[in-house]
């Protein structure tokens, strides 16, 4: 959508979407902890990130960068997480980032 001098602005529908997007992605992220038997802190020390950066993006409360999500998706699949589980980390990631930068627009 655009405004009257033709500037892409964000639908209610895309920016809801950012925060659907950042709860899957955080569920996503949990339950691949999780399957590898991690608390968060050693996830945190294990991905260089810090244990309240873990907990926001678990929480779908902040929007990781693509490098983050790269950093995390390496993590889980050298250390044998579910390829499919770590596909949809991915997945949620993407249309996050994409549904923000519309609502950034």
């Amino acid at each position: 959508m655009k405004n009257a001098v033709g500037v892409a602005i964000a639908t209610e529908a895309q920016i809801l979407s950012v925060e659907r997007f950042s709860r899957e992605f955080g569920n996503a992220l949990n339950a691949l902890r999780g399957e590898l038997h991690l608390n968060m802190r050693g996830l945190a020390r294990a991905t260089n990130n810090s244990l309240a950066w873990i907990s926001y993006l678990e929480r779908g409360q902040r929007v990781p960068t693509w490098s983050t999500v790269q950093s995390l998706s390496s993590f889980f699949k050298e250390h044998g997480a579910c390829k499919k589980q770590v596909a949809a980390m991915e997945t949620a990631a993407r249309k996050m980032l994409l549904a923000r930068t519309f609502k950034d627009l």
